[in-house]
């Protein structure tokens, strides 16, 4: 018998709310390196610009994926620890990545652009 899902809102066994703020914590770090990183000159943007093109965003999204990806096979074969420090590391930016494109998506929300 399949159990239902817990209800929006409502974190399992597994989950707790202090668990969850620090992964968001740890994301919103990352977000804030990835600004820093184009302070800095190493990207010309990130997801979060306006001028950035729609199909750079998908390719910045696509590599960092990729970087998942390329931790879990390297797991698979030389490394033991699939669920270790890399894989967190590289699922933390991915999810960074996705934020910046939101905070994109909202600004032109709110400012009325399509």
């Amino acid at each position: 018998m399949s159990q239902e899902p817990a209800p929006y809102g409502v974190l399992t066994a597994e989950t707790s709310w202090a668990r969850l703020a620090v992964i968001f914590s740890d994301i919103a770090a990352e977000r804030a390196r990835q600004e820093a990183l184009k302070r800095s000159g190493r990207f010309r943007w990130t997801l979060a610009d306006a001028d950035m093109p729609d199909a750079d965003r998908l390719a910045a999204l696509g590599e960092e994926y990729g970087e998942v990806c390329r931790a879990l096979l390297e797991a698979h074969g030389e490394v033991a620890d699939v669920h270790g420090k890399e894989l967190r590391k590289e699922l933390i930016q991915v999810a960074a990545v996705v934020v910046a494109w939101v905070e994109r998506l909202d600004r032109d929300s709110d400012s009325g652009s399509s």
